[in-house]
């Protein structure tokens, strides 16, 4: 997500979202065709934002029709426009619109998802990825052990560099994974598995 360049209002399309998020705000506008959908979305949304009440829409003049986001919170008179939104709430904003896509394409790959985002957020998070593998494939890069405590080991795949220098992936099989896991017995998590190198490269 190119947070800059999701604040900002953007032309009225049919176009999915991009993938640095630019069109963000054409995006949403288009969720709220789908009004359950859209619906599931902002309840996702005041859940991870705090403060969040609603998203407004405000139209732009111009050559082109373009739409602007605002935000109402809690406790404040005036609506917040999206431009004037921190980080992390535009990463949760572009984040959950990709995972509510109702056409999304048949892979979606996300760089470093739990970027800017509280660990508090990533069991619903994961709630939403899973749902959104059955209508997508979803490869996620992560380097955070609180977020992979929240996977299942058939989920993981760990990618290391070799001693030759060689990039390993996977750098173990998900049944090697899966006993290791199971061989802990509860004492650890898969996230503290992979952070204490107890889930590495396995030799041929």
């Amino acid at each position: 997500v190119d947070v800059a360049a999701a604040k900002r209002p953007t032309r009225l399309t049919k176009l999915p979202l991009r993938p640095d998020a630019s069109n963000l705000a054409n995006a949403l506008v288009g969720l709220v065709n789908d009004a359950d959908r859209y619906d599931d979305f902002l309840d996702d949304a005041r859940a991870m934002i705090p403060g969040l009440d609603a998203i407004e829409f405000e139209g732009l003049g111009g050559s082109a029709p373009a739409v602007a986001v605002r935000l109402i919170e809690r406790g404040l008179s005036d609506p917040t426009y999206l431009e004037d939104a921190s980080f992390g709430t535009v990463r949760v904003l572009a984040l959950l619109a990709l995972l509510y896509d109702p056409e999304p394409p048949g892979l979606t790959c996300i760089e470093e998802i739990d970027h800017g985002l509280h660990p508090y957020l990533f069991d619903r998070l994961v709630e939403r990825l899973r749902e959104a593998a059955q209508r997508t494939q979803i490869l996620v890069a992560t380097h955070s052990p609180a977020l992979v405590n929240r996977l299942r080991p058939d989920e993981l795949i760990v990618v290391e560099r070799a001693e030759d220098g060689s990039t390993r992936m996977p750098a173990i099989t998900a049944a090697q994974i899966e006993e290791r896991f199971a061989a802990m017995d509860g004492r650890l998590e898969l996230g503290e598995l992979w952070f204490l190198s107890l889930i590495h490269i396995s030799e041929p």
